[in-house]
């Protein structure tokens, strides 16, 4: 079942759900590999391409929906470096001290802030929408 009303053009109904499983699918592939940098290597890229194919589509009707989704992925590709910076300190045995251990909390910090600054933008978007 497709929802041909989201998207933009006639016919994009199936291509933006085959798109979307196929990018689920490289996701999941990600847990067979076997170390630690190379995953979160694989997954910053990932969600990076992911990131840059869905703003040239650019797959749905209204303006602000393509709008919401970029800024999650844009969310996931910041979560993915913060991980990828934090699992090279951990894989080299290395506990960050002085400087490094004040840009560890801060990332931290910012880390926990992204689900609240996605929900502000959803009601953002809702609330200032045209009808």
């Amino acid at each position: 079942m497709t929802f041909e009303g989201l998207y933009c053009d006639k016919g994009m109904g199936f291509y933006w759900e085959a798109t979307l499983e196929v990018q689920r699918l490289m996701l999941t592939l990600g847990i067979f590999l076997p170390d630690k940098i190379l995953r979160m290597i694989y997954y910053q890229l990932l969600t990076i391409l992911i990131l840059f194919h869905h703003n040239f589509i650019q797959p749905y009707k209204y303006m602000w929906s393509n709008r919401a989704a970029s800024l999650s992925l844009l969310l996931l590709v910041f979560g993915t470096m913060i991980n990828a910076l934090r699992a090279c300190f951990l894989d080299a045995g290395l506990l960050p001290v002085g400087r490094i251990s004040h840009m560890f909390q801060i990332l931290r910090i910012i880390e926990n802030l992204f689900p609240s600054i996605l929900v502000g933008f959803i009601v953002f978007v809702l609330i200032f929408r045209k009808r």
